[in-house]
């Protein structure tokens, strides 16, 4: 079993919120990591807009919810951040393979 890479923040706020993405990207990218998941933990990040800051650090083209089961509108306009899911809380939603059976897959998910 192939655990994920964990990574710790310290004095987080020397930098923006936006270099430290991109710092943690250039991590990985060196030391070419096998790792199936990294775990960012210390990143100044708490609102939607924050990660969307994160996101746009990140090289790489978004990929949209067009076509996804369940609704989600999106957390931020004209971006490509969504909300977990509006559905009523009182609905369940069937366990799935979200997305799957798209013809693009992503290289990350954040």
């Amino acid at each position: 079993m192939t655990l994920s890479l964990g990574l710790q923040i310290i004095n987080g706020n020397q930098f923006s919120l936006g270099e430290l993405s991109a710092k943690c990207m250039e991590y990985v990218q060196e030391n070419n990591s096998q790792s199936p998941a990294i775990v960012f933990r210390g990143l100044p990040a708490k609102t939607a807009e924050d990660f969307l800051t994160i996101t746009q650090a990140i090289k790489g083209k978004p990929l949209s919810y067009a076509g996804g089961n369940v609704p989600r509108p999106r957390a931020i306009e004209n971006s490509e951040i969504y909300q977990a899911t509006t559905e009523d809380q009182a609905v369940t939603i069937e366990l799935h393979h979200e997305m799957a059976y798209s013809s693009s897959f992503p290289s990350k998910v954040l």
